[in-house]
């Protein structure tokens, strides 16, 4: 749906390479405040090229990419510093440390805060991510783990407008899955617009609208509750729908259950069973 309001619009936008590699073509799409979104594909689709166009931190070979209406390419560092944070599955390589509290309170400072706002700001963080104990903690003695849950307070802290995560849910558990969803869906209904990489879509419950790539272009964007029913052009994309999803289109096709849009969790797909059984 085209708006006049939408905080990020890529207009035609391609990404080409000195190579001869083009993992962008001619991407058009608007995203709007409080979305949130998981960017699926297969490997060498164009899902982390697209997430780094959009954040401003690639710049596109042709088309422009928009932020609040303006040209990325012509709005101050400091304002894509402030309001754009993008956080990939090892940019917890990064962190500069050398504590935690050190690391989020830069990141408050980036956002505007100051004074007592700052420990106040660390310390929600911390206690959203379960890692309160966590304060004084010296980076570089940290597990990866815990250093890429610190990356991800980065977000909690300087509340961007936009926030971007290269594949976050790879490797967590049902808990930690749990954990970063009900984050990232607060985030959300704050006003944050979220996009997040995948290439599994069991993804798809943690998400409220999806959009596939295949070959550097867009081949699907739809919200999250429809797009089992595109489960043919997803497979010929290497995109596979979750086993519970498959199995519970194969059961309607079998007359066993029914229903208008597929479930997304296997909670859902259990709850269409019991007075079939």
């Amino acid at each position: 749906m085209q708006s006049a309001h939408a905080l990020l619009k890529l207009e035609s936008v391609s990404c080409a390479y000195p190579a001869g590699n083009t993992p962008l073509r001619e991407i058009c799409l608007e995203i709007h405040a409080g979305d949130l979104v998981v960017l699926a594909g297969a490997n060498g689709s164009g899902k982390s090229a697209l997430l780094r166009t959009m954040g401003g931190f690639q710049d596109p070979s042709a088309g422009v990419v928009r932020y609040n209406g303006a040209d990325v390419k012509e709005l101050p560092e400091r304002t894509l510093d402030e309001q754009i944070l993008l956080v990939r599955m090892e940019g917890d390589k990064v962190l500069l440390g050398p504590t935690t509290e050190d690391e989020l309170a830069r990141s408050c400072r980036l956002a505007g805060l100051r004074g007592p706002a700052i420990p106040k700001r660390v310390e929600d963080a911390l206690q959203a991510m379960g890692m309160e104990s966590a304060r004084e903690w010296y980076l570089d003695e940290m597990s990866s783990g815990e250093r890429r849950r610190i990356a991800l307070a980065q977000a909690l802290v300087s509340r961007p407008r936009l926030l971007l995560l290269e594949d976050p849910y790879v490797g967590l558990d049902r808990s930690g899955v749990e954990l970063l969803n009900g984050i990232l869906r607060d985030l959300a209904r704050r006003g944050t617009a979220v996009i997040f990489t995948s290439s599994d879509l069991s993804v798809l419950p943690c998400s409220d609208r999806l959009i596939a790539l295949h070959d550097g272009e867009i081949v699907l964007d739809v919200p999250a509750r429809v797009a089992a029913a595109e489960h043919q052009l997803l497979f010929q994309c290497g995109i596979a729908l979750p086993s519970h999803i498959q199995l519970a289109l194969a059961l309607r096709d079998r007359g066993v259950v029914q229903f208008s849009q597929a479930p997304l969790t296997v909670d859902e797909v259990v709850a269409l069973l019991p007075h079939r059984m």
